[in-house]
């Protein structure tokens, strides 16, 4: 599993309350962290795999695609998300059967190619979980979803 560091600076928090700050947007596909935090997430990423990070096509093996990590977002109250390679990998094949060769696969964590903003959380982030959005009392419910 993907931990850029277990304490955070507060610069890196600070990237996460710039622009609109935090936002989980079901309407948006992929998800986007503070550009600031690219070079400590692609180091992580590169000692993790043994891959380059990169956030275009690329041609993955089976076994390659099972190391990727789990990336996981802390909130306060205790609450994480937890977002699976195969949620934020596009173009993933059915993951209970092994496939044969190289399966093209397009990273979809992606980090805002502008300074000052914060992080954007679309629905790869959300699959698995119910997400209640309080408006009227300004906050967010998250629970595993059980769809069995």
């Amino acid at each position: 599993d993907l931990c850029l560091t277990c304490e955070p600076t507060q610069k890196m928090l600070k990237s996460f309350y710039r622009g609109k700050g935090a936002v989980l947007d079901s309407g948006t596909t992929d998800s986007f962290l503070p550009k600031e935090l690219a070079p400590i997430f692609q180091k992580a990423w590169t000692q993790l795999t043994g891959i380059l990070y990169q956030d275009r096509k690329r041609k993955y093996t089976f076994d390659e695609f099972r190391n990727l990590p789990s990336l996981h977002i802390n909130f306060k109250m205790n609450v994480t998300l937890t977002i699976p390679p195969e949620n934020y990998m596009e173009g993933v094949p059915d993951t209970t059967k092994q496939w044969k060769g190289r399966t093209e696969l397009t990273n979809r964590i992606l980090f805002f190619n502008v300074p000052d903003q914060g992080a954007l959380f679309g629905a790869n982030a959300m699959l698995g979980y119910d997400i209640l959005f309080d408006t009227q009392k300004r906050r967010v419910g998250i629970a595993k979803a059980n769809c069995h």
